[in-house]
């Protein structure tokens, strides 16, 4: 937490009953900084459990007690807001031009980051060289501010390598705090266990972090920029995680663009799982079924290895392979592997991807 927004507390503590101009006028800042502050403020408080200031129609603040929990929190758990590395500012930097598809001004970044205006210059000149390896780039307008434009579909490709790169700042929240939606993430969340339910399946507590983020970036572009490129793809759509995400997003009032589905299919499409036990199969997994059969059947004849339990480790590897094919075909590789509890089938598996 800066200061900026430990002197609102203070103030609020101290004068419960302040109107918005006079803490401008008393802390020297403009309405969009105190609005911004505030937003700040709350994601933190629903982080502690604490109820969230809200807004009175005469200008006040309303307000619990328990707001005093944050004068007493400490970083013990997480790394200071105003703390990152020079990387960190940049991804960060990034991830927030992604969750934010309009412009952003100058002030909004320095808010978010906490740091100088000299410094966040110098972070932004960076990361106009980082996106344009992915062909992508950063404009500005002198009215309206930064954007990120170009191919949606290298967007994408640039969340999910800051993402699945950066799994420390996954892991401290900081990628959420550039979303700074508290409804948007825990409509996400919901999201996501409905489909481990549905497919059976269930990541990793890092992984299921990891997708909260990239989905809820993708929805938020989805509100704020047309899709630019190419919709359609009927190797997603062919899939039936494709037709249950589509009903499921239409179902819960969501009117989501072609292409940004597309996107939310893949990222599940990709993900690696601890288990997935249901399988539901079109005409492409099939091929890899039979591939990995033919090819568990092979090593089987050249080491004269029994397998225990053969089918449900075809099984497993089908699990294995499928996303690691979408993540192939989409340049999504990156992305690293978890780690599945070891028995006897899994070590096989580990062994003949290594030797792969």
């Amino acid at each position: 937490m800066n200061e900026r927004i430990r002197l609102i507390v203070s103030l609020l503590l101290t004068k419960p009953d302040i109107k918005t101009m006079e803490m401008m006028q008393e802390l020297n800042l403009t309405r969009k900084q105190v609005n911004y502050a505030i937003k700040i403020l709350n994601f933190h408080l629903y982080e502690l459990g604490v109820t969230p200031i809200k807004r009175k129609k005469n200008g006040g603040f309303e307000f619990s007690a328990e707001i005093k929990k944050v004068l007493l929190s400490n970083d013990k758990n997480r790394k200071g807001i105003s703390s990152f590395d020079n990387n960190e500012r940049l991804y960060l930097l990034v991830a927030y031009l992604l969750a934010n598809p309009g412009y952003v001004s100058l002030i909004d970044l320095t808010e978010f980051l906490h740091y100088s205006r000299t410094t966040i210059l110098t972070d932004i000149s960076k990361a106009k060289s980082f996106v344009k390896k992915y062909n992508i780039e950063i404009t500005y307008d002198r009215t309206k501010g930064y954007s990120l434009n170009g191919s949606s579909d290298q967007q994408m490709k640039i969340a999910n390598h800051l993402i699945f790169e950066n799994m420390e700042l996954v892991s401290r929240d900081d990628f959420e705090m550039a979303i700074s939606n508290n409804k948007l993430i825990k409509f996400v969340k919901i999201f996501i266990i409905q489909f481990e339910k549905e497919f059976k399946a269930k990541f990793s507590d890092s992984y299921f972090d990891s997708l909260v983020i990239l989905i809820a970036i993708i929805l938020l572009r989805n509100c704020g920029k047309n899709f630019i490129g190419v919709e359609a793809d009927s190797f997603v759509e062919q899939t039936y995680e494709y037709k249950y995400i589509k009903n499921y997003l239409q179902t819960h009032g969501k009117n989501i663009q072609i292409g940004w589905l597309k996107w939310i299919t893949i990222e599940f499409l990709s993900a690696n799982v601890y288990l997935k036990q249901k399988i539901q199969l079109n005409e492409n997994d099939r091929k890899i079924v039979t591939f990995v059969h033919q090819m568990v059947e092979s090593f089987k004849s050249q080491t004269l290895v029994d397998i225990p339990n053969q089918m449900q480790f075809e099984h497993r590897l089908v699990n294995h392979l499928r996303p690691a094919c979408f993540r192939v075909k989409y340049d999504l590789s990156t992305i690293a592997i978890v780690n599945m509890n070891i028995d006897e089938n899994t070590k096989i598996l580990a062994d003949t991807r290594g030797a792969s």
